[in-house]
C-alpha cells in the first residue's frame, strides 16, 4: 500500500477497510484470515479499486442537475493522471452540452 498520501481506517469486526482521504480510493480491505482482497497498485495498474464514486466521467457544465437542482460536480481527473494525455476536458464538455 503506498504511504506517501493521507489515508483513513476504519475496523469493524474482523474486517478493516483503508481509505484514500483524497477521492475516498478503497486502497485496502482486508478480512480477519483472509488476508488482502484488494489489488495493490501495482505497475500495471497504479490504483486499487475499480469502483468509482459518485460518477464516473465528467459532466458538462462541471455539475449534476436532478429535479431541477444544480449541483457542482468537477472532475478529479488531472492532466498528469490522466489516462488520455492531451485530452481537452474543457472542449469536450461543452460539445455535449
Amino acid at each position: 500500500m503506498d504511504n506517501s498520501i493521507a489515508k483513513h481506517i476504519i475496523t469493524a469486526g474482523p474486517w478493516t477497510a483503508t481509505i484514500a482521504a483524497r477521492g475516498a480510493e478503497l486502497c485496502s480491505l482486508t478480512l480477519d484470515g483472509q488476508g488482502e482482497l484488494i489489488w495493490q497498485a501495482g505497475a500495471v495498474w497504479p490504483r486499487h479499486a475499480p469502483n468509482l464514486f459518485p460518477i464516473v466521467g465528467r459532466l458538462a457544465g462541471d455539475a449534476l442537475v436532478h429535479r431541477g437542482r444544480s449541483y457542482p460536480c468537477r472532475s478529479t481527473v488531472s492532466p498528469a493522471t490522466s489516462i488520455l494525455p492531451g485530452w481537452n476536458w474543457g472542449q469536450a464538455s461543452a460539445a455535449r452540452s
